[in-house]
């Protein structure tokens, strides 16, 4: 369903056109973070680049290209580390000898933000002049770390974005219960592997719940004191220890209160939170729309405190505080 999805993406169908039109580059710079659609969408590439109708999805290539079985498509996970010299040289050799009766061949170069200075200098004269029938993929979660001089002859190809309910409608098609796919997909921010990762954790649907319910029930600063053993915020005998758990909860936070702005300033942006309307308008009687926003510059900063390994009771403690603190400085 990912791959159904990529191929109805304004990427994938430019990419097409160009192809249909003999208008595509040799060296590619594919730029993006969400490794499952990473992996499907440079698959889907390369069917366009090996079928005679350009990526039917259908025919023996193309299948092929899905299984990762096509002779003629040629991924490389090996050229980060101490043998990434060696193997971008074999690479290279690959390149200029191997031959196949086919429109094009596909060279996948993955871990691009981790290849060293040595092993992309090694590969740029290739990646500048390739052979005429050979397409290079460079595949990176970002360009930080590129040399400058790659990047100069690479046209750059972004990942396709989806919606938090696109990654909803694919975790319910993979077997997920209902529930937790609403929390995993929420969590997500549309990326497809943080969704699957999170739909491992079975007690996450609860702990979304149980973020809403202390904000709907964060009035006063004396409610603080009862906070700091509610189950959004520490659970059980991790009390006041589990770094990770605050983490998600303030994630959870974030994303409420970013609904909360969307729903404020009547903004045609779609919701993250999955059927929450009802509690996201309690909350708008809350806190204005400054308030908010100074409620997520303090989630940033509780985050910042926890990686400087401050006493996680102490961090949630002063977050809520500065939350109730804005919605009384800044009320409407």
């Amino acid at each position: 369903m990912i791959y159904d999805l990529i191929v109805q993406s304004n990427e994938y169908k430019e990419f097409q056109n160009d192809a249909k039109h003999g208008r595509l580059a040799h060296a590619f710079l594919v730029l993006g973070v969400d490794a499952l659609v990473q992996e499907m969408y440079i698959k889907a590439l390369s069917t366009v680049l090996i079928c005679k109708d350009f990526g039917c999805g259908k025919c023996k290539e193309c299948r092929a290209i899905l299984e990762n079985k096509h002779l003629a498509v040629r991924t490389y996970d090996n050229l980060v580390g101490a043998g990434g010299v060696k193997a971008a040289a074999d690479l290279i050799d690959d390149v200029f000898m191997t031959s196949f009766d086919y429109p094009n061949r596909v060279y996948i170069i993955r871990q691009g933000e981790n290849l060293s200075a040595a092993v992309q200098n090694k590969l740029l004269k290739t990646y500048e002049e390739p052979p005429q029938d050979a397409v290079i993929f460079l595949l990176a979660s970002s360009d930080a770390n590129i040399l400058s001089t790659i990047k100069s002859r690479a046209t750059k190809l972004y990942l396709p974005m989806f919606s938090t309910k696109d990654v909803l409608d694919v975790l319910i098609s993979r077997g997920v219960e209902k529930d937790l796919a609403e929390v995993a997909s929420t969590l997500s921010g549309g990326r497809f592997d943080v969704a699957f990762n999170l739909a491992e954790d079975e007690e996450l649907y609860q702990q979304y719940l149980d973020v809403f319910d202390a904000l709907l029930n964060l009035k006063s600063s004396s409610d603080i004191v009862g906070m700091l053993s509610h189950d959004a915020f520490f659970k059980g005998s991790q009390y006041g220890k589990n770094t990770e758990y605050i983490l998600k909860s303030l994630d959870f936070i974030e994303i409420i209160f970013k609904d909360v702005l969307i729903l404020k300033t009547n903004s045609n942006i779609e919701y993250m939170t999955i059927k929450k309307e009802k509690e996201l308008k309690i909350l708008a009687e809350k806190y204005s729309i400054t308030a908010l926003a100074m409620a997520i510059e303090s989630i940033g900063f509780a985050r910042e405190q926890l990686n400087f390994n401050v006493t996680p009771i102490s961090v949630v403690e002063k977050l809520l505080f500065a939350i109730l603190e804005n919605a009384y400085i800044y009320k409407e």
